[in-house]
């Protein structure tokens, strides 16, 4: 994922981030993680600019905004660019999930062996 701040382009965040898209290339911009309660304080340190999350359309990306002529050639459709924002939003959401099980079950174990340690320490 590569980061094309925002004084490499005369548009603005939204019009640049609609005009890769339709190009086909998977673009979103650092304004959207700033809706995430967890990166809100550290996206407004964030450069402003437009992240590009496949390398391969990088190099695409910044000849298109410097050149609306640039001819395409890593484009996606947009059903694709959909379904990859899909799965990244499932991985997301399985990691979230997968961490805060181990959690539980990591404060489960200790409960139990604070429970079995006051139990045998109760009996001596």
């Amino acid at each position: 994922m590569k980061l094309i701040d925002s004084t490499n382009f005369e548009y603005g965040l939204i019009e640049a981030k609609t005009r890769l898209r339709y190009h086909g290339i998977l673009a979103s911009t650092t304004d959207e993680f700033a809706n995430i309660p967890r990166y809100k304080t550290f996206a407004r340190e964030l450069k402003k600019g437009i992240w590009i999350p496949l390398e391969e359309q990088y190099i695409d990306a910044v000849m298109l905004l410097e050149n609306p002529n640039h001819k395409v050639t890593t484009g996606l459709t947009e059903e694709q660019m959909q379904e990859l924002e899909m799965l990244a939003k499932n991985s997301l959401f399985t990691t979230t999930a997968n961490f805060f099980n181990k959690l539980a079950k990591a404060i489960l174990l200790i409960f139990v062996l604070g429970m079995v340690a006051y139990v045998i320490s109760k009996q001596i």
